[in-house]
């Protein structure tokens, strides 16, 4: 993904943004930085299983290198601003703002009713 330019630069933006959203809704706690040390967990027996039978004949995958770009690849377009991290503090005091995200604009129509968002917010 990352060699094939899957993600334009044009849409890192959107991503880190989605990326954010859903991390603070989906995890037990809203975090305060992402932390990549799960991708050292990545073992040579899950991608023999789960990623070999999808690569093509002959095609080289070294776990190792994988591991790196990967790792500077989300340090570098996961880099939050100030209005991200706004937006994960006030969903830490059970206060939704998806406008510090989105702005005011479709994507922010579209979450703003978010069911699981909701939710965590009236959590107590």
């Amino acid at each position: 993904m990352i060699r094939h330019n899957v993600i334009r630069n044009s849409d890192r933006d959107m991503l880190r943004k989605c990326v954010v959203f859903y991390s603070a809704i989906g995890a037990e706690t809203v975090p305060h930085e992402f932390c990549y040390d799960n991708i050292a967990d990545v073992s040579a027996q899950q991608i023999k299983t789960a990623l070999r039978p999808v690569l093509r004949n002959g095609e080289k995958f070294d776990l190792q290198t994988v591991r790196r770009e990967v790792t500077e690849y989300l340090t570098e377009i996961l880099e939050l601003d100030i209005d991200e991290r706004l937006f994960w503090n006030s969903f830490k005091d059970k206060d939704y703002k998806p406008e510090y995200l989105y702005g005011r604009g479709s994507e922010y129509d579209r979450v703003l009713n978010h069911p699981m968002a909701q939710w965590k917010c009236r959590k107590i």
